[in-house]
């Protein structure tokens, strides 16, 4: 009996010990964030920074501040659009699960996404989705980064292994929009410069950018 009541002992102590280790492992959404502001939240290859964009009605829109991996836009090469393609579903699905607990996705909001025509070459933008996570578009890379500068992005070391082309220290990174075919992603480049042609949706080495909407502490 004794026996017993020490491995009864031994299992309840340890998942009050996973318990509080997963909580300590999880971050929180800052209090007080303001436009620009830099902050850490969940973990891919080691944490994430999130670089803010926008705050409305008591959420922050936030950025990945680098690449964070490099994923084809569609894994078949056909035409396509980001509410069917192979990047979207690995965003919402392979890359929420892993990158976040389930106290830190439960501050994701789940948003509505607008997926507007190519500006130059009219190349049908497909539905609009809602998702968690999504990719910024081509007149959302022009209104939150205004300069080629403040476009500029770098890669983390995880990225950078899996793949992401770094020319001059920074890398490309994929827009959710189309580029001048639907065969196509628009992009941003190392330069900084938005290529509304894009690159083709088979290209692997294309940085990725996760964005999304998060609730802000109470107060905030």
């Amino acid at each position: 009996m004794n026996r017993v009541k020490k491995l009864m002992a031994s299992v309840l102590m340890f998942a009050i010990m996973a318990a509080v280790f997963a909580g300590c492992s999880s971050k929180q959404i800052p209090a007080g964030l303001k436009v620009g502001d830099v902050f850490e939240y969940g973990s891919y290859g080691g944490s994430i920074e999130w670089q803010v964009l926008d705050i409305q009605d008591g959420k922050a829109f936030v950025i990945a501040s680098k690449a964070l991996d490099a994923k084809v836009y569609n894994e078949d090469y056909v035409d396509i659009t980001w509410n069917l393609c192979t990047l979207r579903t690995w965003l919402n699905n392979d890359f929420m699960n892993s990158a976040f607990s389930s106290s830190e996705k439960s501050a994701i909001v789940l948003s509505k996404v607008e997926n507007k025509d190519n500006p130059d070459y009219n190349t049908p933008g497909g539905e609009d989705t809602e998702d968690y996570i999504f990719l910024l578009s081509i007149d959302e890379a022009k209104k939150y980064f205004t300069t080629e500068e403040a476009r500029k992005a770098t890669a983390t070391e995880k990225a950078d292994k899996d793949g992401v082309k770094v020319r001059g220290g920074y890398c490309n990174w994929t827009l959710r929009s189309p580029g001048y075919t639907a065969l196509c992603s628009a992009g941003v480049g190392a330069d900084g410069y938005v290529y509304t042609d894009g690159s083709y949706i088979s290209v692997d080495s294309n940085g990725i950018r996760p964005a999304m909407w998060v609730t802000l502490p109470a107060g905030s």
